[in-house]
């Protein structure tokens, strides 16, 4: 799951009352996926350039694996996980070595591994040079239309696995429809932009 900030990007003043700091970003996208048993059972992490956040059912199993790969990468960290609210808990690195460089490698092979079958993230950090062929779902929460772009995004997912040569992508967009606001149709134009260089059965 992809979305452009960790929290909500800037909305119209019409609609500023109707949303938290939260709305729209990574942050609340991991949280929903929680509050459903069907997608909680993916054991979701959430991963941007400043957090990392791992559901409590993966919690323990996350630090085990996560521990061996850091004493196997010679990384010089140690982990803990603070408890943040009933479904998730952050996890804390200590240790200068500690950053994005450091966690998006260690996330992303606890995913290929399948130590978690869902990642949320921002497209400054799981776009463009990220690289997980195990990916079969991309939900594209992202405001971004050029074709470069859109097309990035979209190869995160549609990316061969040698290990899995019937692998098949599903892309989703979603989209607001809200013609009773002044720019409710945006996100619609936003949609039809994206799709304008991608071919396909409709």
């Amino acid at each position: 799951v992809i979305a452009d900030y960790e929290k909500t990007s800037a909305v119209s003043e019409e609609i500023t009352h109707l949303l938290d700091e939260e709305s729209g970003g990574a942050v609340q996208a991991f949280r929903q996926l929680l509050t459903d048993p069907n997608t909680d059972l993916l054991d979701p992490i959430l991963v941007t350039g400043s957090t990392v956040l791992v559901d409590d059912d993966l919690a323990g199993y996350f630090l085990e694996e996560a521990r061996a790969w850091l004493v196997e990468e010679n990384a010089d960290v140690e982990l803990q996980l603070v408890p943040e609210d009933d479904d998730f808990m952050v996890v804390r690195g200590l240790g200068s070595e500690w950053g994005p460089r450091l966690y998006i490698r260690l996330i992303t092979t606890l995913f290929q591994k399948g130590v978690t079958r869902c990642l949320v993230g921002t497209r400054g950090l799981l776009g463009e040079g990220w690289d997980a062929n195990r990916i079969n779902v991309l939900i594209d929460l992202t405001a971004a239309t050029t074709s470069m772009t859109v097309n990035q995004l979209r190869g995160r997912s549609i990316r061969l696995d040698p290990e899995w040569p019937e692998k098949l992508a599903n892309n989703w967009d979603v989209v607001c429809l809200a013609p009773e606001l002044r720019k409710g149709l945006d996100d619609y134009k936003r949609f039809a932009k994206k799709h304008n260089a991608t071919f396909g059965v409709c």
